[in-house]
């Protein structure tokens, strides 16, 4: 069943990148219960914000807010988006 993508207007880059990453989000955002991601890989159970600062350097950034996200990927020349078909 179609759904649109819970990120949809955010799926191009404001900003110059240099790095991209292209995943795939669980558009099941919605439903009672779940646990909802602020951004791309934003789920708890994901450790992308943390692995990120490891690669790029910086602090963890898994608990932190979406500003604070969002700065740092833009800082760092960051992309991620999605392949939708």
């Amino acid at each position: 069943m179609p759904c649109p993508h819970r990120f949809e207007n955010q799926l191009i880059p404001e900003w110059k990148i240099e790095y991209l990453f292209i995943g795939t989000f669980n558009p099941s955002w919605n439903l009672n219960n779940a646990v909802q991601a602020d951004y791309f890989y934003g789920r708890i159970r994901n450790n992308f914000w943390c692995i990120l600062p490891i690669v790029f350097g910086g602090e963890n950034l898994k608990y932190q807010n979406l500003i604070v996200k969002l700065n740092y990927i833009e800082r760092n020349k960051i992309g991620i988006t999605e392949q939708i078909n």
